[in-house]
């Protein structure tokens, strides 16, 4: 590789690097979410009112909205080693890059999918769940 080729990796690797941190933080958010729903829950069979706790939506959301742009990149990025693979001549090189390509649009969908369903509820899943009159909970 020429001095172009490992500055562009470089920027390529520093970029990948951000994303990274942005999941860290879109898993952060979903873990404070799921710390709500389990507050909500706990105040349910207690006798409480979930409805004085925050809504975990709004969490669930900026993690799935976090998550789908960072699979959009890493979307992006195998297929730019994929066309590199085509370029390259080698076939094992280009059969593994279409395979990371393929695993890549795949959980880019399944995330799409997520955040659309998320968006769809509006959170009210959960929230519902806890805010039911009527629960019979076990002893």
């Amino acid at each position: 590789m020429d001095r172009a080729e490992l500055e562009s990796a470089v920027k390529t690797v520093n970029c990948s690097i951000k994303f990274l941190v942005l999941f860290i933080l879109g898993l952060l958010l979903s873990f404070s979410a799921i710390l709500i729903q389990r507050r909500q829950l706990y105040l349910t069979i207690e006798g409480g009112d979930p409805a004085t706790l925050p809504s975990p939506y709004p969490l669930q959301h900026a993690a799935g909205g976090i998550s789908l742009g960072g699979l959009g990149y890493f979307f992006f990025l195998a297929r730019q080693t994929y066309r590199d693979a085509q370029n390259s001549g080698d076939p094992t090189s280009e059969c593994l890059a279409r395979w990371n390509l393929l695993a890549s649009a795949l959980v880019l969908i399944a995330s799409a999918v997520r955040l659309w369903t998320l968006e769809q509820g509006q959170g009210r899943a959960v929230d519902t769940l806890v805010r039911e009159e009527n629960v019979d909970l076990p002893a």
